[in-house]
């Protein structure tokens, strides 16, 4: 009698949907980036580094940068995440996973999460005592699972 071999066919998993295609910046674009780049990541360079710009592009950047020097630092954070590619759900795909998540794990979630995010998860009223201290290895989950639901 022969043998027959079996061959299982193993379907793979259908390919991730498209991202998003952005558009071209346009030229108000561009600026109003730049000056939002430059306003969060060098706030006390920002005036001088937007000075080099091209006379019609200078004079908007400039203000805009002020404009965003001045906000709160939570709200700066927030719009250059907006501007810059957070995902438009993060905050419900941080809800699905702080649902999924014990206490401790939890802290250490909203610890890592942008500022703008955290007001979606206040602290509760915790009975005596405290959750301990997450440790290094659920710190650098809880930054890898924020991470992935913010990108």
């Amino acid at each position: 009698m022969s043998s027959s071999t079996v061959h299982a066919k193993v379907r793979s998993p259908p390919p991730p949907p498209p991202r998003e295609e952005r558009e071209p910046a346009s030229p108000e674009g561009f600026v109003e980036r730049t000056a939002l780049f430059t306003a969060a990541f060098a706030p006390d360079k920002a005036a001088r580094l937007l000075e080099q710009l091209v006379p019609a592009a200078r004079d908007a950047a400039v203000s805009l940068a002020r404009q965003v020097t001045a906000l709160e630092p939570a709200a700066r954070h927030g719009r250059v995440a907006r501007t810059f590619g957070e995902r438009p759900d993060a905050g419900e795909r941080l809800r699905l996973v702080m649902a999924q998540v014990g206490p401790r794990l939890a802290r250490a979630l909203r610890e890592r999460m942008p500022p703008h995010h955290r007001g979606l998860f206040p602290e509760k009223e915790q009975p005596s005592p405290p959750s301990p201290e997450p440790s290094t290895a659920e710190a650098l989950f809880a930054a890898r699972l924020v991470k992935e639901a913010t990108r």
